[in-house]
C-alpha cells in the first residue's frame, strides 16, 4: 500500500524554558530585596515625616483652639456686660416713660381746667360788652380779665406744645425699648452660639469644616 499521497501534519517540538544559574538567581533575590529594602526605607521616612506634620500640626490646633477659646471667652465676657446694660437702659426707659405718662395726664388736665377757665373769661368779657350807654366803661375790671384771657391763651398754647414733646419723647422712648429688645435677643442668640463653641473639643461629633477647605485625601 502506497502512503505517498497521504499528508501529516507537522509535530512542532517546543524548547525547554532558559536555565538560569545560582548566581543569577542569587542576584536576582538581591536585587528585589534591595528595592524591598529601599520601599521600606522610603515608607519609614513617609512615616516619620507623617508623626512629625500630625505633631505639629497638633500643637498649632492646640494654640489656635487656646487663642480661639480666649477670644471666645472674651467676647461672652462683653456680649452679657452689654446685654446687662441694655437690660439696665430698658428699666431707664421704663421709669422714664411712666413719669411721662404721669405728666402727660397732668397736662391733659390742666388743659381740661384751663379751657373751662378760659370760657368763663370769655363769657364774662362778652356779657360785659352787652352793657348800655354810659355802662360801657373800659375799667380796671374789663383789662384783668382780656389779660386773664390773654393769660390763659399763652398757657394753653405752652401746655399744648408740652404735650407734643411729652407725646414725642414717649414715642422715642418706646422706639429705644422695642431695639433695646431687639438687641438683647440678638446678643441672647450671639451667647447661645459662642457658648456652644466654647464648650467644642477636637474630638466632638458633628464638626464639618469650613466650606473654603480642601477635603482631605481618604487615601
Amino acid at each position: 500500500m502506497d502512503f505517498k499521497h497521504l499528508k501529516y501534519p507537522l509535530v512542532t517540538v517546543s524548547s525547554p524554558p532558559p536555565r538560569f544559574t545560582l548566581r543569577e538567581w542569587y542576584l536576582n533575590n538581591h536585587h528585589h530585596y534591595r528595592t524591598a529594602q529601599d520601599q521600606q526605607q522610603k515608607a519609614a521616612r513617609v512615616t516619620a515625616e507623617s508623626n512629625r506634620l500630625c505633631n505639629l500640626i497638633s500643637e498649632v490646633t492646640k494654640l489656635n483652639k487656646a487663642e480661639v477659646d480666649n477670644t471666645l471667652g472674651e467676647r461672652i465676657k462683653d456680649t452679657e456686660y452689654w446685654k446687662k446694660e441694655n437690660e439696665i437702659q430698658k428699666e431707664e426707659c421704663c421709669k422714664e416713660e411712666e413719669a411721662l405718662l404721669i405728666y402727660k395726664e397732668r397736662i391733659t388736665g390742666a388743659l381740661v381746667s384751663l379751657k373751662q377757665q378760659a370760657q368763663t373769661s370769655k363769657k364774662c368779657i362778652i356779657l360785659r360788652e352787652g352793657r348800655l350807654g354810659i355802662d360801657q366803661v373800659h375799667d380796671d375790671v374789663e383789662r384783668e380779665l382780656l389779660k386773664e384771657a390773654e393769660t390763659i391763651e399763652g398757657v394753653q398754647s405752652l401746655l399744648h406744645r408740652t404735650l407734643e414733646q411729652a407725646n414725642e419723647q414717649i414715642r422715642l422712648l418706646r422706639s429705644a425699648k422695642y431695639f433695646l429688645d431687639r438687641d438683647n435677643e440678638d446678643k441672647a442668640t450671639a451667647l447661645k452660639i459662642d457658648k456652644y463653641c466654647g464648650n467644642l473639643q477636637e474630638t466632638s461629633l458633628n464638626l464639618s469644616t469650613h466650606h473654603e477647605v480642601a477635603s482631605l485625601d481618604p487615601r
